[in-house]
C-alpha cells in the first residue's frame, strides 16, 4: 500500500512538473510572439514617422504609444522570466527520471513549492489548457480521460492569456458548479 501511494505522489508530482512546463512554455511564447508584433509595428511606423511628421504627427503618436506599452507591459523581461521557468521545472523532471522513491518525491516537492513561490500569479485558464494536453500526450483514455479533463469555452481559450477566469467556472466534466 506504501509503494502505491509513492508511485501515486510521483505520478502527480510528475504530471505537475510537465504542466508547469507547458505553461510557462506557452507564456514564454506568447510574450515573445506580441513583443515581436509591437516591435514591428514600430518599425512600420516609424519607418513612415518622419515623412508623416512633416505631414501630420499621427504616426509619430503612434510611435510613442506602441513604445510606452512595450516599456510599461516589459514583454522580453516576462518571456525571459517564463523561460527560467521552463528550465527550473525541466531540472525538477530530470531529477524524477528514474528515481521513484519517497525521499526523491519529497525533495523534488520542496524545490517545486519554492520555484512556485516565485511566479506570477497562474492564468487558471491556460493552467487547465496545459493540464488537457497533457492527459493525452501522458496516454490517458477512455472514463479517466473524460473525468479528469476540464472543458473550456472557445473565449475561454481564445482569451486564456489575457484574462484570469475565476476558478468556480472551471469545473470537471460531470461536477456539479456551486
Amino acid at each position: 500500500m506504501n509503494s502505491v501511494m509513492e508511485n501515486q505522489s510521483f505520478h502527480e508530482l510528475l504530471f505537475d512538473v510537465r504542466r508547469s512546463i507547458r505553461y510557462h512554455s506557452r507564456r514564454q511564447a506568447f510574450f515573445e510572439t506580441v513583443d515581436r508584433l509591437f516591435t514591428f509595428a514600430l518599425l512600420f511606423l516609424g519607418s513612415g514617422a518622419a515623412l508623416s511628421i512633416l505631414q501630420d504627427h499621427k504616426a509619430g503618436l503612434a510611435v510613442a504609444c506602441i513604445s510606452g506599452l512595450k516599456l510599461v507591459f516589459a514583454l522580453g523581461v516576462k518571456a525571459n522570466r517564463h523561460a527560467q521557468f521552463v528550465k527550473d521545472f525541466t531540472r525538477l523532471e530530470k531529477r524524477l527520471y528514474g528515481d521513484e522513491s519517497a525521499e526523491t518525491v519529497a525533495a523534488v516537492t520542496r524545490e517545486r513549492l519554492d520555484i512556485e513561490a516565485t511566479e506570477p500569479p497562474v492564468k487558471r485558464v491556460l493552467d487547465v489548457i496545459c493540464h488537457n494536453e497533457l492527459l493525452v500526450a501522458m496516454g490517458y483514455e477512455g472514463e479517466t480521460l473524460q473525468r479528469e479533463r476540464v472543458p473550456l469555452t472557445w473565449f475561454q481559450r481564445l482569451t486564456a492569456n489575457f484574462f484570469n477566469w475565476s476558478e468556480h467556472r472551471l469545473v470537471k466534466a460531470g461536477q456539479e458548479s456551486g
